[in-house]
C-alpha cells in the first residue's frame, strides 16, 4: 500500500483486466482517430486551393498534406492522452505517481 498526499491508500498491486485496458485504450483512440479525419479533412480544403493558386504540383500538395495529417494525427492522440488521466473505469483511475525516491 502507498499512501499520498491526500492520505488515500492506493493498492498498486491490484492490476485491472483486459476488458478496464481496452476501455481506458478505445476511450482516447476513437476521440483521436475521429480528431484525425475531421482535421484532416479540413486541412485538405485548406491546403489544396491555397497551393494551387501558388502554383504547386500536386506531388508538393501531397507531401505537405501527409506532413501535417502525421502531425495533427501525433498532437490529436497526445491531447486524448492527457485527458484521458483523472478518468474513471468501471471503479479505477487512471493515475500518475511520482515516485518520490526520482525527485
Amino acid at each position: 500500500m502507498v499512501q499520498t498526499d491526500q492520505r488515500k491508500e492506493i493498492n498498486i498491486k491490484e492490476q485491472p483486466g483486459m476488458d478496464i485496458i481496452l476501455g481506458i485504450w478505445w476511450w482516447f483512440t476513437w476521440r483521436g482517430i475521429l480528431a484525425a479525419i475531421v482535421g484532416s479533412i479540413l486541412l485538405g480544403l485548406l491546403i489544396a486551393p491555397v497551393m494551387k493558386f501558388l502554383g504547386a504540383d500536386q506531388t508538393r500538395v501531397k507531401n505537405l498534406f501527409q506532413l501535417l495529417s502525421s502531425v495533427l494525427v501525433v498532437v490529436t492522440q497526445i491531447y486524448f492522452l492527457k485527458r484521458v488521466i483523472g478518468r474513471k473505469f468501471q471503479g479505477y483511475t487512471l493515475t500518475l505517481i511520482k515516485d518520490k525516491d526520482k525527485e
